[in-house]
């Protein structure tokens, strides 16, 4: 007789949610919360993150970027009109058609 290994068993707790086909848990470099996010808009957030590092503004690089549908979202806080004038300028090529709400905070 022969038998099927325990260990090669799953646990219905071990699957993965059904659920979670379409999109995918945050898990890199560019995280920023621990919500559930679409695989093109993580892409799409990161690619928009990476610009604003490239700026070399320090301010810049702690800001936060969301994706939400057709709308690209700033948020964070920067020291003068003009970062967040430059946060929106250069994130201006990069929308592809969608969006953006700057939501940045001068706190001088």
């Amino acid at each position: 007789m022969i038998s099927t290994p325990i260990t090669t068993r799953r646990h219905p707790a071990h699957l993965p949610p059904a659920n979670l086909s379409p999109i995918k848990l945050l898990n890199g470099p560019c995280t920023s919360s621990g919500a559930v996010e679409h695989a093109a808009h993580r892409s799409h957030r990161c690619r928009l993150e990476s610009v604003l590092r490239e700026t070399g503004r320090r301010q810049l690089q702690d800001l936060g970027v969301i994706v939400d549908g057709r709308v690209i979202i700033i948020e964070g806080r920067v020291d003068t009109y003009f970062l967040k004038q430059i946060a929106q300028e250069s994130l201006r090529p990069h929308l592809r058609g969608m969006i953006l709400r700057n939501r940045l905070i001068v706190s001088s």
